[in-house]
């Protein structure tokens, strides 16, 4: 169950992203739950709208302040392994993508 959702090192780690697939340790050793620290929310995605895909399953319990977790539904689960490929090409071509837009901003600016 995810309290919250969290941030990662230097990039988006939030709600279904942040999560290990049931049964299976992430690299910070959660188990199918966010990490204990903010969350930058991906641009365009809501909560919600991950509720209305079937990705995650929210339980509001009423307390105060009001407590909302999220689960990985199946499906949510299904798409952890593709998250996590784009996530790895991501890092791994993060300066490439910096150089370019350097690069497209520096002609743009010169036409």
């Amino acid at each position: 169950m995810i309290g919250g959702a969290a941030a990662g090192k230097g990039g988006h780690r939030c709600g279904a992203a942040a999560l290990a697939p049931s049964g299976q340790e992430d690299d910070a050793g959660a188990r199918g739950r966010a990490r204990s620290a903010p969350c930058r929310s991906a641009p365009g995605v809501k909560a919600s709208t991950l509720e209305r895909d079937g990705f995650v399953s929210r339980t509001v319990t009423p307390s105060v302040p009001v407590r909302v977790d999220y689960d990985l539904t199946p499906l949510g689960r299904d798409l952890m392994p593709v998250v996590r490929a784009v996530k790895t090409w991501a890092e791994t071509h993060f300066d490439d993508v910096h150089a370019a837009r350097a690069r497209y901003d520096a002609e743009v600016v010169a036409a």
